[in-house]
């Protein structure tokens, strides 16, 4: 072999070998292998131990993708746009549900519907105060959805109403509780 075929060959073992990526990557491996968490998951799970109900926390930003080599303030933007995302898939169970037929259960439904797209608007404004490094504006935006939920939830309870949004509301409530607990790890 060659002189020249040699140095080429170490050449690109070397820069392979030495590429921040495939260092990167042969770890994402042995971790895979070895069950040991990467810092993304250390990043995670450090921040979620500082929220009201961690196990949420943890499969709301572990099932998440863009958590992948996350700084808090990702963790932050992620927390709220899962948020939003109940709350829009709220919304629409709640159009599902809706019968027009005028009846208490039906407006309690409606004004829910009202809570709900009022909360999608907070916490889209809460994502924008966010990227500004707003924090008093992002916990003013995602406390105002939080209470649009409880609003829904107490409309039932006004009327007598059973209300089939009890569990989605509580859930929606520990999703603002965790966004506005790493909100205030940022300062």
């Amino acid at each position: 072999m060659g002189l020249l075929k040699v140095s080429s060959i170490l050449i690109i073992f070397t820069t392979t070998l030495l590429n921040p990526l495939t260092i990167m990557s042969m770890q994402q491996q042995e971790e895979q292998v070895t069950g040991f968490m990467t810092t993304d998951e250390d990043l995670i799970s450090k921040t979620c131990n500082q929220t009201s109900y961690s196990d949420v926390c943890m499969s709301t930003l572990l099932s998440n993708s863009s958590t992948h080599n996350a700084t808090v303030a990702d963790l932050a933007a992620v927390s709220i746009i899962a948020t939003t995302s109940h709350a829009i898939n709220t919304t629409a169970i709640i159009a599902a549900m809706i019968n027009g037929s005028g009846d208490d259960l039906d407006q309690c439904l409606n004004d829910c519907s009202v809570e709900y797209g009022d909360a999608v608007s907070e916490l889209q404004e809460a994502v924008e105060a966010l990227q500004r490094c707003d924090y008093e504006t992002v916990n003013v935006k995602v406390s105002a959805a939080m209470t649009n939920s409880d609003t829904c939830e107490g409309g039932f309870e006004d009327e007598g109403e059973s209300s089939p949004l009890t569990q989605r509301n509580e859930f929606f409530f520990k999703l603002c509780s965790n966004a506005l607990a790493i909100v205030k790890l940022l300062g």
